[in-house]
């Protein structure tokens, strides 16, 4: 078939090269001088004759029959200004912007569209807005900026991706992410290895109109990333230098800082024990935690932590529960986030050069990018070089070429959370009283007999532990632990244009990934958790992608009736390689080398990957650009599917009215533009989120493992596929309206609806048939809302420009059929994922849970409510499951009462969903004689996150084992107060034998996540041209910069846009969205840069 296309191809370039070289013409190009782009649809005349034509796609055109006697063209297109221009064999026109009919030319699928013209919902970010921030990762740039598109921080350490949403939640178990491409072939290797200074713009795609010719990839929407070109003319060269510190301003939780306050507390705790637990008078219980403080038993912390100058019994008045007076203390703990974080150097520096003639242009760029976190030893370096080409090889026949590669290193030490060696949970949750350092029994800090200086405490020795975190100091780990990522990453595409029978073109475009990923982490031989052994772990990871796509274009005029369309194929393939082992027992404890260790403890290595091959086309018309249609048409066929299931066909139509270029509103000076849009389509999705990652590639088939046993192989079940496993498809409908009103205020209003049906879906059943869940088609889930962007020109003047912008999005998710349950053929009543319940009528962030409703105050024992529905005989039932239960009973008549056992209370939806009602941005541009000042900012109101780092420190555990929060002052501590923090008394609580439900998971830990972020703000200056060109360069600025200067949460610590953690599971991106917070969360960066641009 390759073989086929190729020889078609070939000889389609020599027919071609026949015809044209027999013809006499006029051919060039029309491009908008404001950005460089093409002009899509721009009449061209021959003055005073009706002989012309239009622009296509690419801004090119071709008049064959020009009378000799002609000497001008006249180029007209509405916003630009109409210019006549002699003619020339070859011509290359740039049109000005007529500031009162300006219609912007947007990159889109496939090609180019005007705004006025395009029928979709798109939004296009000049790479000029997108370096006014500080990114090193592109995803990040997009915070505030795009109504519709949410921007969630993953993890502060520096070269890591944000998880981006387009217009809220799609879907259950497929993927959420939207679809990137660069230069016009889709992208999936890693987007933090593209240098965000070579950008010339990002369109957001949104509805199924503006994506579905990208089909089955494009339901999340797509980003359209377009690098930037050479221009004809004098070389350029731009160089830009920046320096700044990155550092944690986003503040941190109000934890209890001071050892003698945190000791009263594990005091009254552990008082409160013995009166619970032992039955203890106030007097015996007061003597009995004096005595254990510091005793050394099961139930204190260890004598050596005694950091006062005093016995731990004679630390505490028992009749105030405070320190005794004159006190005083042997030495004073560390603090942990002295010896954990720090202010991050970050230097980043690029070379840029460009230029060309009329056949040739060329783009040539070289950066480099040292980005320190402020978590000590993490950091990101990044070398990147691009060039990209383009040469007119014959008047019918271009070619163009883009190629990068970048070499990047990141150190991400002490940052899992598979287990307690991360810092992030010691600076949240250690107690402070206990040091960084090992101190003895006089207080002095202990040298290290093993490597020297200062000995960590890991909190572990002879006779004792401490209760948080034994055997583990993530500072120590810090100077002897390595976790590097060495990454390798190759770009390049290649595009040939032929253009034959004047109204046709012929496009080939190639494109080759290639991300090649090696991991070293060393665990050190002394401390922690390879104590006396060592381990070294290797990772290496091999992706290559190739996509090929040939494209056959038509554009022609028939009076005012504009057509243009295409046909095309693409075929993509995707190869992901992986390879892992461990080797124990190392003898260097600083080499990662495999040659370095003695025991193998094992080694792995599996390939996966899918193919798809695609069909699709599209076709647009207008009537005397007042009328805009557009339909598309795709089938994909993906391998992820078995035969019979592999092909689906996905389209879309829409329709747009330019109500201004009417006749009727000739005279409605002060409307600018006005235009109503509408559109509906259909989208698929495969990217089947499972676990392990590679069964989503082969969802069809069942899994299975090879184990050893005695050196004879077993198979051990992972995974149960369906083989009737087919295409999830998304059904969106689209209808706004853009408008300018006297040049003043300028925006777009849309309203959309998808809804998502045969979903994919991991589908729980019961454990008996051999697995908890598997793969089906089955439930819906509607998603909608209405997104709004609103654009002010208060101050248009030459020297003074004043614009503010501010955009926002409501989105409402909501499941309207769920998966049959085999075992009654209904509908399920509900699946937990979590702290929510999927079930019919709600979203899939509906919290389900037991609701808290405060303390006993008799007892001081958390209460929850359980919920008793009353039979018609006044029989009372008990309800722990709300859903489940509905499923099979009646509800006559509900009762609420309240209980200390949070076993027995009633798990239901609680009325609150993690979905914020509104999100967006907002900001302004001042521009005043040279000086510009810009902000963005981020916002969310409304909607809940589950604050899991309050849960943990508003605990009631044993003496030592976490730190608290201060809001633990407002605890009950006599029978008769009222409050709704119980009481501590050490891991005791009210539930069944006895068990603690004080910070049980409920109601009580959801928290607000409405929060407003200063994402960035930047203050510039530009010099004039008479200073400039005294210092024989072509253009001189300097600027300050910050991004994440500002931000307020509902309560200090809590980020609601960063994610829980750093979790290890691969393939978890779909957990971002949540607002939940996590013990290995590392918040985002705050950073603040210098900077200095010049051109040449």
């Amino acid at each position: 078939m390759k073989r086929k296309l190729m020889l078609l191809m070939t000889c389609l370039m020599i027919g071609i090269g026949l015809v044209n070289a027999q013809v006499k013409k006029v051919t060039g190009t029309v491009t908008s001088e404001e950005d460089g782009l093409p002009v899509v649809g721009a009449s061209v005349l021959v003055k005073g004759t009706t002989v012309g034509t239009v622009t296509d796609i690419d801004g090119n055109f071709t008049i064959s029959n020009v009378p000799s006697s002609a000497g001008t063209l006249v180029i007209s297109f509405i916003g630009l200004q109409t210019q006549e221009v002699k003619i020339q064999p070859v011509m290359k026109i740039m049109m000005q912007s007529n500031a009162h009919e300006l219609d912007e030319v947007m990159v889109v699928a496939y090609g180019g569209a005007t705004k006025r013209s395009f029928t979709g919902s798109a939004t296009e970010i000049d790479g000029k807005q997108i370096a006014l921030k500080n990114p090193t990762e592109l995803s990040k740039a997009l915070a505030g900026e795009v109504a519709g598109v949410q921007v969630m921080s993953t993890s502060g350490q520096p070269g890591t991706n944000a998880s981006i949403r387009i217009r809220g939640l799609g879907s259950a178990y497929s993927s959420r992410s939207p679809l990137y491409v660069v230069d016009g072939i889709p992208f999936e290797a890693d987007l933090s290895g593209i240098d965000p200074s070579d950008i010339a713009s990002m369109t957001i795609l949104k509805d199924a109109t503006a994506t579905a010719l990208y089909g089955s990839r494009a339901a999340n929407g797509v980003v359209l990333i377009t690098t930037k070109k050479g221009e004809a003319g004098k070389p350029r060269v731009d160089a830009e230098v920046k320096y700044g510190a990155n550092m944690r301003l986003i503040p941190q939780y109000d934890v209890i800082d001071s050892p003698e306050r945190f000791t009263e507390l594990t005091w009254e705790s552990m008082k409160g024990y013995a009166q619970v637990a032992g039955g203890y008078d106030a007097q015996q219980a007061a003597a009995w935690a004096s005595q254990n403080l510091f005793g050394g038993g099961q139930a204190g912390i260890a004598p050596i932590y005694n950091m006062w100058k005093a016995a731990g019994d004679q630390l505490i008045d028992p009749s105030t529960g405070r320190f005794n007076s004159g006190i005083t203390r042997k030495y004073t703990p560390e603090k942990w986030d002295d010896y954990l974080f720090r202010t991050g150097q970050k230097f980043d520096a690029s070379v840029k050069i460009s230029g060309g003639t009329d056949k040739m242009t060329h783009y040539t760029s070289f950066s480099y990018l040292k980005d320190e976190g402020y978590y000590i030893s993490s950091d990101y370096e990044r070398f990147n070089v691009r060039n990209n080409m383009s040469n007119q090889i014959a008047p019918w026949l271009k070619a163009t070429t883009s190629l990068s590669y970048a070499y990047m290193i990141t150190n991400r030490p002490g940052q899992s959370d598979s287990n307690m060696n991360n810092g992030f949970q010691f600076v949240n949750g250690m107690p402070s009283i206990f040091p960084v350092f090992e101190r003895d029994e006089e207080g002095n800090i202990v040298q290290d007999t093993n490597i020297g200086g200062n000995k960590y405490d890991y909190g572990m020795n002879a006779g004792y532990q401490r209760p948080f975190g034994a055997g583990i100091n993530p500072a120590g780990a810090l100077l002897l632990d390595e976790d590097e990522i060495k990454s390798h990453q190759f770009n390049g595409n290649a595009s040939f244009e032929a253009r034959f029978l004047k109204y046709f073109k012929l496009t080939a475009n190639l494109g080759l990934q290639y991300l090649g990923q090696a991991e070293n982490e060393l665990t050190n031989p002394y401390y922690g958790d390879s104590a006396g052994k060592g381990q070294i772990i290797k990772y290496q990871t091999n992706y290559l992608n190739f996509t090929a796509n040939q494209i056959l274009s038509w554009s022609q005029s028939f009076g005012k009736n504009n057509f243009d369309a295409f046909v095309a194929h693409e075929s993509t393939n995707s190869t992901t390689a992986v390879s892992y082992g461990s080797k124990s027992k190392i003898v260097r404890p600083d080499n990662t080398e495999w040659s370095n260790g003695v025991v193998m403890d094992y080694m792995e290595s599996y390939t996966y990957g899918y193919a798809i091959e695609s069909y699709f086309g599209q076709l647009r018309y207008d009537w005397d650009n007042k009328y805009f249609l557009h339909g598309t048409i795709r089938a994909d066929g993906s391998s992820r599917f078995s035969k019979g299931n592999k092909w689906g066909t996905f389209g879309s139509v829409g329709a747009a009215w330019a109500i201004t270029n009417e006749e009727f509103m000739k005279n409605v000076k002060w409307l600018k533009n006005l235009k109503y849009k509408i559109s509906w389509g259909v989208l698929g999705n495969q990217d089947f989120i499972t676990s392990p990652v590679i069964a989503g590639y082969y969802p069809y088939a069942d899994l299975y493992q090879i184990n050893n046993l005695n050196d004879n192989y077993t198979f051990s079940f992972v995974f149960k596929g369906n083989p009737n496993l087919t295409w999830e498809r998304s059904s969106t409908f689209n209808t706004g309206i853009e408008f300018n009103i006297a040049d003043i205020l300028e925006g777009e209003v849309e309203y959309f609806h998808k809804k998502t049906t045969n979903m994919l879906f991991m589908k729980q059943v019961a454990p008996s048939l051999g697995y908890a869940s598997y793969p089906v088609n089955d439930g819906a889930l509607v998603n909608q809302g209405v997104e709004f962007s609103l654009t002010a020109h208060l101050l248009n003047k030459k020297d003074y420009k004043f614009d503010f912008r501010v955009n926002g999005g409501y989105y409402k998710n909501e499941m309207t059929k769920m998966p049959i349950d085999e075992t009654t053929g209904k509908e399920k009543a509900i699946e937990l994922s979590t702290y929510y319940g999927w079930a019919k009528g709600h979203s899939l962030y509906d919290f389900y849970m037991r609701e808290y409703a405060g303390v006993d105050p008799q007892t001081g024992y958390a209460l929850y409510n359980q919920y008793y529905n009353v039979k018609p005989n006044g029989d009372r039932e008990l309800i722990t499951d709300m859903e489940t239960y509905k499923s099979t009973n009646a509800i006559n008549k509900l009762e609420v009462e309240q209980t200390s056992d949070w076993s027995q209370a009633t798990k239901k939806f609680v009325g609150k969903s993690a979905i914020p009602a509104l999100q967006g941005g907002f900001g302004f541009d001042l521009y005043a004689k040279g000086f510009t000042l810009n902000a963005t900012f981020s916002y969310g109101i409304g909607g809940y996150g589950f604050d899991y780092n309050y849960l943990a420190l508003m605990h009631n555990g044993t003496a030592g084992s976490y730190n608290w929060h201060k809001d633990i002052e407002k605890r009950w501590q006599n029978p008769g107060d009222i409050t709704d923090v119980p009481r501590l008394s050490m891991d005791y609580g009210g539930g069944a034998d006895a068990t603690n439900y004080a910070n049980a998971t409920s109601t009580r830990f959801l928290t607000s996540r409405s929060y407003l972020n200063l994402s960035n703000i930047r203050l510039g200056y530009t010099f004039p041209r008479s200073i400039t060109s005294k210092l024989k360069i072509g253009g001189l600025s300097v600027y300050v910069s910050g991004d994440n200067l500002f931000y307020l949460s509902s309560r200090k610590g809590y980020v609601p846009t960063a994610s829980s953690g750093n979790s290890d599971t691969v393939n978890n991106d779909n957990n971002n969205d949540s607002g939940e917070s996590g013990r290995s969360q590392y918040t985002p960066l705050s950073t603040i840069m210098g900077g200095i641009q010049v051109q040449f």
